[in-house]
């Protein structure tokens, strides 16, 4: 830009206040640019007037999670740096970990028992690198589905999902639930969605059409697909 003061012009970059890059910035500029021509609507309507919000209340996940997500993506989390801000809580760092604030980011891919469930995961199904996630502000979650395929939207809030019900199990002085049962209870929740998209007659839990999701290449299967594979 041109100096103001006829000095010497310098290289600034203009979608940021103190115009220095950021990735922060950058995302949230190509996030904008897809979208921008919805969102002079409410960010925290519910109705889906902008069309990112298609990006959740579309996705392949029962309204439970939708809402989840919803809520995540509105701020609208009970998260510490939320409560301390109308007085609920004294602090707003992290009660899980106690290292950083918790924002609508934080337990998901900061804190550690919710980045040690997703690098579980991934062990499992095929998933985005979680450094692929940048903390963009309060919409980080609507910039990072629209980056993703529909299955990987599906796993994602899955996994988001299950790690916010750890996080509450461990505020509210409950058992803590193990590794183990969390890994074991996402790989047949996706089945069972996986099973009702292609059958809505068919009942996973009573074993009737039961398919499975193939990490490696990504995709479901049926069990005759995985015998003829076998062979």
């Amino acid at each position: 830009r041109a100096s103001p003061r006829l000095d010497e012009d310098v290289i600034a970059w203009g979608a940021s206040k103190n115009e220095i890059f950021s990735v922060k910035s950058a995302y949230q500029v190509a996030f904008h640019e897809v979208h921008g021509a919805n969102l002079a609507s409410s960010s925290t309507s519910s109705s889906g007037g902008r069309s990112c919000w298609k990006l959740i209340w579309k996705s392949n996940v029962p309204p439970t999670i939708r809402n989840f997500a919803w809520r995540m993506a509105t701020d609208a989390l009970p998260a510490w740096k939320n409560k301390n801000k109308i007085g609920l809580e004294t602090i707003s760092g992290c009660p899980v970990c106690g290292m950083e604030v918790e924002d609508n980011f934080h337990p998901f891919l900061r804190c550690q028992r919710g980045r040690d469930l997703y690098r579980e995961m991934s062990n499992v199904w095929k998933l985005p690198a979680m450094d692929s996630f940048v903390n963009t502000g309060k919409e980080w979650l609507l910039q990072a589905l629209d980056q993703l395929c529909d299955i990987d939207r599906t796993k994602v809030l899955l996994i988001f999902w299950r790690s916010l019900y750890v996080r509450n199990e461990i505020v509210h002085h409950k058992p803590r639930p193990v590794m183990e049962s969390s890994v074991s209870f996402l790989r047949r929740y996706l089945d069972e969605l996986i099973g009702i998209k292609l059958n809505s007659e068919m009942d996973p839990t009573k074993g009737k059409g039961y398919i499975s999701f193939d990490q490696h290449v990504g995709s479901a299967i049926t069990p005759q697909q995985a015998i003829s594979q076998a062979r």
